[in-house]
């Protein structure tokens, strides 16, 4: 009888060792997929939004300010609304979603960080007009009288008004809040009658302060190697050639993980080469050729 006791609670010690470790098993696999289904999603949307600034990037458009508010869409974002005049992007079906947004086929939604649009100096007015270039971030506001009022960046708060400035000769230093809500942001480089020239740096201002972007202009104009550092790590996520604000040479891509993204190439602003694209394995999945 004893011997049946023993035998009964190894059994029922055994018994619940196997629930134990199958509902161990059970919440584990949940974990995983958890994980691999946050994963797939931050693709997903790195994938959207990485699709976005390429085509961003192309486009063109000009247009007026029909109004301007501010955190509309998004805390301490301010929203120019742009009657449009001219709209010219090789995706017909590209509308914007995080840096702009089209609405309609004459209303164009502009999103500034940082009040730019309501407070002085040169605070945006209805009635200003507006245009951004192929191949470039920045877009200028002008007054009512054709004179540049200022030069903003879809991606970046304008360098010609920030929180705060430091002087040296043509070198500056200073900071400015950046796009959507993000932490401040350092940059220094040399401003010449109100153009950046050479060589220019952005950083993170928080702890760590990784180097988020850097590039060589002319004239205001980029002319040479533009490089983009994911924030986080300060791993290089793009390296990019131009020449007189053109995309003229290489364009190379990397995903966070230091895998090569993707590979295009530009002369004068026109797609050449052979385009090459990989996934996140450095897998080829993809090749388009222009001559």
């Amino acid at each position: 009888m004893r011997l049946l006791k023993v035998i009964g609670k190894i059994l029922l010690f055994i018994l619940f060792a196997f629930v134990f470790f199958f509902l161990t098993s059970i919440y584990e696999g949940y974990k995983r997929y958890r994980s691999i289904r946050e994963a797939n999603n931050d693709i997903n949307i790195w994938h959207k939004e990485r699709d976005e600034i390429y085509k961003m990037e192309e486009l063109a458009f000009s247009g007026v300010v029909a109004s301007k508010s501010p955190g509309i869409h998004r805390h301490d974002v301010d929203t120019l609304t742009i009657k449009i005049f001219c709209w010219s992007s090789s995706d017909p079906k590209f509308t914007g979603e995080t840096y702009l947004k089209k609405t309609s086929d004459s209303t164009l939604l502009l999103f500034v960080s940082y009040s730019e649009a309501l407070y002085s100096p040169n605070q945006i007015e209805a009635g200003d007009s507006v245009a951004k270039k192929h191949f470039d971030f920045d877009f200028t506001i002008y007054n009512k009288n054709g004179l540049p009022r200022k030069t903003l960046s879809l991606l970046f708060c304008s360098y010609e008004n920030p929180d705060s400035i430091i002087r040296k000769g043509d070198f500056v230093f200073g900071t400015y809040g950046t796009y959507f809500n993000k932490e401040d942001t350092l940059f220094s480089g040399n401003l010449i009658n109100g153009a950046r020239q050479g060589e220019w740096r952005y950083y993170m201002a928080h702890a760590n302060g990784n180097k988020i972007l850097q590039g060589v202009y002319r004239n205001n104009k980029r002319d040479g190697t533009f490089k983009k550092y994911y924030e986080s790590t300060e791993q290089l996520m793009y390296e990019e050639a131009y020449h007189d604000n053109l995309p003229d040479g290489p364009f190379t891509w990397w995903y966070s993980n230091g895998k090569l993204e993707s590979k295009r190439f530009y002369k004068n602003g026109n797609p050449t080469g052979q385009w090459e694209f990989y996934n996140k394995d450095g897998r080829l999945i993809d090749k388009k050729s222009y001559n």
